[in-house]
């Protein structure tokens, strides 16, 4: 175990590196840096490069440091920020992280009105069908969202759903330039949500923070005034994370 995970934090170090230079720096026999990096590999927490045949790290760590930010510092840093949030925007906000090829409602702040999305914390949904999912996918690592795509299916939760990865891909990266992404009816029908990411210190998306409400109420209009408060509510979340010191893995 000592041995494996010292070839995780390795990778971490220095990004990527082939099996032979794995070995050498650790001091490793041939045998055993090829056993341990199959063990790896085969759980996802490292993944070989098929052009450059060189070891980086995997979506497994990803997951799990999603997870830990997730439960143990980004609900708490964005809480606050999710209740101005909620009082500014009259609507229910959420909070989201990615667990595997699924979106994860860790927090959820719920309005008043009788037209809402009753799904609650520990709920989980495709992330392509929904603004906090895509917020985070926009903002993964190139060979991470390949891995996640090889491993999903993109089911079509409402007919506006976007079933086909090519499409999916060209709205990611419209996403990321603008900052925050949209579902209109493609989770649920007849709700609409904003949402932006919470980025960590090498600005990959821990989580999610959204706006959902009725498609009637959430109009053209309407949306380009919660569009900042969305990213702002993002933004300051993540420099209290960045400011605690939290999240310094590299996916």
């Amino acid at each position: 175990m000592d041995k494996a995970l010292r070839i995780v934090e390795l990778l971490e170090n220095t990004g990527e590196m082939g099996i032979t230079a794995i070995g050498k720096s650790l001091h490793l026999a041939p045998s055993t840096a090829h056993r341990l990096v199959a063990s790896l590999a085969n759980h996802d927490f490292i993944a070989q490069d098929p052009a450059s045949r060189k070891y980086r790290l995997g979506m497994g760590v990803f997951r799990i440091g999603s997870s830990v930010a997730a439960r143990f510092g980004v609900r708490s840093a964005a809480l606050r920020n999710m209740e101005i949030l909620a009082e500014r925007s009259r609507e229910t906000v959420n909070l989201g992280v990615l667990v595997r090829n699924d979106l994860f409602y860790v927090e959820k702040i719920q309005n008043n009105d009788p037209v809402r999305v009753d799904l609650q914390v520990g709920h989980a949904v495709p992330p392509h069908c929904t603004a906090m999912g895509k917020a985070i996918l926009a903002w993964l690592p190139a060979d991470a969202l390949d891995m996640l795509f090889r491993t999903a299916s993109l089911e079509k939760r409402t007919p506006r759903s976007i079933g086909n990865r090519a499409a999916l891909k060209k709205e990611l990266a419209v996403i990321r330039r603008r900052g925050y992404s949209l579902d209109d009816s493609e989770l649920v029908e007849g709700i609409s949500c904003i949402a932006a990411p919470i980025l960590s210190s090498t600005g990959v998306a821990l989580a999610a923070i959204s706006v959902a409400g009725p498609s009637n109420r959430m109009t053209a209009a309407r949306i380009r005034k919660l569009i900042p408060l969305v990213t702002t509510a993002a933004a300051n979340t993540s420099s209290e994370i960045k400011d605690l010191g939290m999240a310094s893995f590299r996916p």
